[in-house]
């Protein structure tokens, strides 16, 4: 084979391999949840936007979150990373023909959140000290049931930004949850 066809071929795979490397390049982003002030906050947020979205009461915030329809995932498939506050890191996947909006991931990730402490009550032999019987630092004790949650009730949960990481059509999602 002359050696003009040789590079010519050589050329084109190592194109296909540039292509395909670009292809399942990472892609990561962060996005915030932030919320419009209700008006008795408006006094703590002077710009009225809070830069947070409560967990618990995610529904409600979903209403009050800025650019909630916004498309944020355009795959179908994701894998939210609950790591705090449990004893050890938690994926649960979440699908959606259509990807996720910001709103959508808040709704979903505030479902998981009251689910996961439903089961932990329902699967620890340690049961959580209600808040009126706690002494000193009233932060949640830590209980033994299915995830180990430990350090704060689901009132005290709010969310700020996700990190998302989306290679070869799977993403995963890294929550930046405050307390």
């Amino acid at each position: 084979m002359p050696i003009k066809q040789l590079l010519a071929l050589f050329t084109v795979f190592i194109l296909s391999l540039s292509s395909n490397a670009t292809e399942s390049k990472n892609k990561v982003y962060e996005i915030t949840f932030s919320v419009t002030a209700t008006p008795d906050q408006e006094k703590e947020f002077k710009d009225k936007i809070v830069p947070w979205a409560s967990i618990k009461n995610s529904e409600v915030d979903s209403k009050r979150l800025i650019d909630s329809t916004r498309k944020v995932i355009s795959e179908s498939e994701a894998t939210v990373i609950i790591d705090y506050p449990v004893r050890k890191p938690v994926n649960f996947k979440i699908t959606s023909k259509d990807g996720f909006t910001r709103g959508d991931l808040l709704r979903r990730i505030g479902q998981i959140y009251r689910q996961m402490y439903r089961d932990e009550e329902a699967s620890s032999t340690i049961k959580t000290v209600p808040i009126d019987k706690r002494k000193g630092l009233i932060n949640r004790n830590a209980t033994d049931g299915k995830y180990g949650i430990w350090g704060h009730d689901i009132d005290d949960l709010d969310i700020s930004s996700a990190t998302i990481s989306c290679s070869n059509g799977k993403c995963t999602i890294d929550l930046g949850i405050e307390s």
